[in-house]
């Protein structure tokens, strides 16, 4: 049931805490493109979750980079030259109200 064990940084202190979402649109839905896609975002260190979504969009990327001026760098040297990318359309919260990795397992009597 324990997949591992993480320590929790404080993001502002390891200049991690801008963390845009950016939600990507492929070209064509084909098992080639998820394939190729899902490849490319694997390896790539700025890009921490990345969810393929039903409907549209196809995918969510969480990204974390210092600043807006780097997020806009890798926006544009990264992520635009993905496999199979139609759209990328990024945003970014306000405020996080609430974020765990905490599951609600209910406890047995």
């Amino acid at each position: 049931m324990i997949r591992g064990y993480a320590a929790q940084l404080d993001e502002s202190a390891v200049a991690c805490d801008y963390q845009p979402l950016v939600w990507v649109t492929l070209q064509s839905v084909t098992r080639e493109s998820m394939l190729d896609f899902e490849a490319a975002v694997s390896s790539i260190a700025e890009i921490t979750e990345v969810d393929r979504m039903m409907g549209q969009p196809d995918y969510l990327l969480r990204v974390v980079t210092i600043d807006a001026q780097t997020f806009e760098s890798f926006y544009i040297d990264v992520l635009a030259g993905l496999p199979h990318v139609q759209t990328l359309t990024s945003q970014v919260a306000m405020k996080r109200v609430k974020r765990t990795r905490e599951l609600p397992i209910a406890e047995t009597a």
